[in-house]
């Protein structure tokens, strides 16, 4: 039995500094995750005013390969550094450290050797897409170089460092890319600018860690350490499989360009949806730390879900409303194809988030069975309907799929987390009716906008008319959805007001 067990309040205590210490790298990374997306959505709109769908298509499906080696990372050996309770040794660092860059040196001689091959696979390719995805690849031997200091941090929960970095990175990638794309580079302009992203990142954070890390392996070290983070990194690299491979998988049916416009959505539909990686990166430790004390583990499981969801349900269910008119006026009238499979992407990306939460408090648990199951069949329902669609109805047939897919995928990890008690799933169902409601809302005043302006669809007048029919049906959307939620979901409304307050300092 634990002192923490043992010692009375000792719950309440560690409830308490997990609040406040998570409270604060909320707020860190809330300001890092609003930068990151300002940065991201303006940067999209240049480039796609600047290059082809088909230069996207490429990209997406030269990256798709990487970024399954990417997942593979370092077999888990970081998370579990993260999971343990006592504080890692100098030997566990050490192995852990060294085995990253052994399995990045692999990586990339396997990829520089099978690009020709690999890249053979999709007709239509530009010539020299091989080399893209050699130099591509070499980011793996920078992003090994990052990984161990950003998981200590991480397990710290010191993220202000990590946000500064990430802000970095990403603000380079879009310089890059974007003075790329003037010189008329293609989708080199992705390629050279990930490659100055990632080098950027490793400089900074392991400047800001002030570590040195050191060679060698500990057998033992490895093997207690090897079976979680196994498991843990099987689940990584599974849902990896999910995502990164869906421009590759159009290519090969439709084409480069119809791959890009797949691209295109899925980078779209990610850029708000990923907020819930920001509440994961502080969950997990989070959730590790309450092994043993289910009830306030319950608890915190149930406020990410929750928080979560305030946010993001009602923004995916802004843009799926009016993507019709804000796809062709921002970022121009060749990814109109796109807009159907934004909005069924969007709506995938909200019966996803309450499945990675409850995944990640099993593996905090231990469970790592049960939570790599949950990756398994998540991916394998939401790939089978992703292909299904595509081969039966194309781009907007893929897109419905991964929305059915991703539905079936949230009802099986709820059944598997079935030992989970006390989460709030009616408030969330309520919320869930709000958002598509207010949508539902936005969506006929757009459309009633445009024919009371003499115009067929809301984007074929002209740019100040688009506007107007924008700001109209979003002030619709934000009006009903604010009613709706007060009505149905005061509570939580009232409990983001608390916990925003105490992430700027304003209250206990």
């Amino acid at each position: 039995m634990t002192d923490a067990e043992t010692e009375p309040g000792a719950d309440t205590r560690i409830w308490q500094e997990l609040g406040q210490r998570g409270s604060h790298a909320a707020l860190q990374l809330a300001i890092r995750s609003l930068i990151l997306r300002g940065l991201t959505f303006i940067g999209t709109i240049v480039l796609a005013r600047l290059l082809a769908p088909a230069d996207f298509g490429v990209y997406g499906i030269v990256a798709a390969v990487v970024s399954v080696w990417t997942a593979l990372g370092d077999f888990g050996l970081g998370a579990s550094l993260v999971q343990q309770a006592g504080e890692p040794t100098p030997q566990q660092l050490r192995t852990v450290w060294t085995i990253q860059q052994m399995i990045a040196l692999t990586a990339v001689a396997v990829i520089w050797l099978a690009a020709p091959v690999l890249t053979g696979l999709i007709a239509g390719l530009p010539e020299g897409t091989s080399w893209m995805l050699r130099i591509l690849s070499l980011g793996l031997l920078m992003s090994s170089l990052r990984t161990l200091p950003a998981v200590m941090m991480e397990r710290e929960l010191r993220f202000g460092p990590l946000a500064a970095a990430e802000v970095i990175q990403q603000a380079t990638f879009y310089s890059v890319a974007i003075v790329l794309a003037f010189a008329h580079a293609g989708p080199w302009a992705f390629v050279l600018a990930g490659i100055g992203q990632l080098a950027v990142g490793a400089l900074v954070v392991n400047l800001a860690w002030r570590h040195r890390p050191h060679l060698g392996i500990d057998r033992s070290c490895l093997r207690s350490m090897f079976g979680f983070g196994f498991a843990y990194q099987g689940s990584i690299i599974v849902l990896t499989i999910r995502d990164a491979p869906l421009p590759a998988l159009v290519g090969l049916a439709a084409g480069t360009v119809s791959a890009g416009l797949i691209q295109f959505a899925v980078r779209l539909a990610l850029t708000i949806s990923t907020i819930d990686e920001l509440v994961a990166r502080i969950a997990f430790p989070a959730f590790s730390r309450l092994q043993g004390h289910p009830e306030q583990q319950s608890r915190a499981l149930d406020v990410a879900i929750l928080m979560t969801g305030l946010i993001l349900i009602p923004a995916q269910c802004w843009i799926a409303a009016l993507a019709p008119v804000l796809v062709p006026l921002v970022f121009g009238s060749q990814w109109t194809d796109a807009v159907l499979p934004l909005q069924l992407i969007c709506l995938a990306t909200l019966l996803r988030f309450p499945a990675r939460y409850l995944r990640q408090a099993e593996f905090a648990d231990g469970a790592t069975r049960r939570g790599l199951g949950m990756s398994i069949v998540t991916t394998a329902l939401a790939l089978a309907g992703f292909e299904f669609g595509l081969l039966g109805w194309g781009l907007p047939g893929c897109a419905f799929g991964f929305l059915a897919g991703s539905a079936l995928g949230l009802w099986a990890s709820i059944w598997l987390a079935r030992d989970v008690a006390g989460l709030s799933w009616g408030r969330l169902t309520l919320m869930f009716g709000s958002a598509l409601t207010a949508a539902g809302c936005a969506v006929v005043t757009l459309y009633a906008g445009a024919y009371v302006l003499g115009v067929s669809m809301p984007h074929t007048g002209s740019a100040i008319t688009s506007c107007l029919l924008a700001v109209v049906s979003s002030a619709v959307f934000a009006a009903t959805c604010l009613f709706l939620l007060a009505i149905t979901n005061r509570g939580t409304l009232a409990l983001g007001w608390r916990l925003a307050g105490r992430a700027m300092g304003r209250r206990p």
